[in-house]
């Protein structure tokens, strides 16, 4: 699936979202921002050294999002994003580009201070330049964050994803001495601060 067909996708569920959250009366909107992602591995001995040398990568998501307030505390929000998520190895930009659809409780706070937890899956079309021997290409995770609102219709949000299911079970690279070696079990990791903004007008 190519990235343009993955945009166009994106934007009609978009459009589907906006005209449903106006037939219910939800709250919709948009939102966009920064990722600072990487990978992370669990069930390797060598997993510390690789580690090392896996630095973040600063990439982008945009999107938008419902919401469906249950009462003055609580509401459930559903989101689309496009986001793009990976990893610096060994001096190599890999990354791959996710369709996200993230299901979270929102608990509302005074002053604007809005809690976000719930379960997040992800598809992804990994990218050409991708050094990840992805043998999934759904990912899940949990997510959990927090937003403030800093005006009625902007809120600003900051937020932790981390992959549930292995993106993959091989990984192989060779270690300071050239010796061939095979990792498991590596997932995803993503800290997201974005900005978002509301367009329904209740």
């Amino acid at each position: 699936m190519r990235t343009s067909t993955i945009l166009f996708r994106s934007l009609i569920l978009l459009m589907l979202f906006s005209t449903y959250g106006q037939a219910q009366k939800l709250k919709y909107g948009i939102k966009g921002g920064v990722n600072v992602s990487d990978f992370s591995l669990r069930t390797n001995a060598f997993s510390q050294g690789i580690k090392n040398i896996w630095k973040p990568m600063i990439l982008s998501h945009v999107g938008g999002y419902v919401e469906k307030p249950l009462n003055q505390t609580f509401a459930v929000q559903a989101e689309l994003l496009y986001s793009i998520n990976g990893s610096n190895v060994n001096l190599f930009k890999s990354y791959a580009h996710y369709l996200s659809i993230p299901m979270l409780l929102n608990v509302h706070f005074r002053k604007g201070v809005i809690l976000e937890l719930g379960p997040q899956i992800s598809f992804i079309h990994a990218s050409k330049r991708s050094l990840l021997l992805m043998n999934s290409k759904v990912d899940f995770g949990m997510t959990v964050g927090c937003r403030v609102n800093v005006s009625p219709s902007v809120n600003i949000g900051l937020r932790c994803v981390q992959g549930l299911a292995p993106l993959s079970n091989l990984l192989r690279t060779v270690d300071s001495q050239g010796n061939a070696k095979v990792l498991r079990d590596f997932y995803s990791r993503n800290i997201q601060l974005s900005v978002a903004y509301q367009l329904s007008k209740h």
